[in-house]
């Protein structure tokens, strides 16, 4: 069960399993690949094991982050949070997939971009103490299809979940 947690204005919360882990979401949105103008796509293998590896790093990165346990750990967490997903939205924008990928690829990178949008939101309303506004940006996390997207992609470590510390 995630840890209760007050949000601003006194409204309790449990810390959904999006807003728990939206560290893991971000490190299944991360992927990377080969290729520039000029140089032909990378192969379903070399792009899943780049992409694999990267969301390994990612993984490790979002275990680091600690649980938080009141309010202002909260803002913290969806500070730190924030960050590493924008990160993560602007590396998969020059990335090159497979030929037969792209349509795929393309919601994924969307589906990362939407998730840095939203935590930019949660983190905007956590700092506004604007408890309605951090609330529905951390419930909109939930509804995210990146995960879905990176195991039709065939990149499986990119579709794991880790727990914050």
């Amino acid at each position: 069960m995630a840890p209760a947690t007050k949000l601003p204005g006194n409204v309790d919360r449990r810390l959904s399993p999006a807003a728990a882990c939206v560290a893991t979401l971000a490190a299944c949105a991360l992927l990377a690949g080969c290729g520039s103008a000029g140089k032909p796509a990378p192969t379903q293998a070399q792009f899943a094991a780049h992409a694999n590896a990267i969301c390994v790093a990612g993984l490790r990165s979002a275990a680091r982050l600690k649980t938080p346990k009141s309010t202002g750990e909260l803002l913290s967490f969806s500070e730190q949070t924030s960050s590493i997903v924008s990160k993560l939205a602007h590396e998969l924008s020059g990335v090159q997939p497979p030929a037969g990928a792209r349509a795929r690829y393309n919601r994924f990178v969307e589906s990362v971009a939407r998730e840095a949008q939203l935590l930019e939101q949660a983190v905007a309303g956590l700092r506004a103490r604007n408890a309605v506004r951090a609330r529905q940006a951390l419930e909109a996390l939930s509804s995210n299809t990146g995960k879905e997207e990176a195991k039709a992609l065939g990149i499986t470590d990119c579709a794991r979940t880790v727990s914050p510390g």
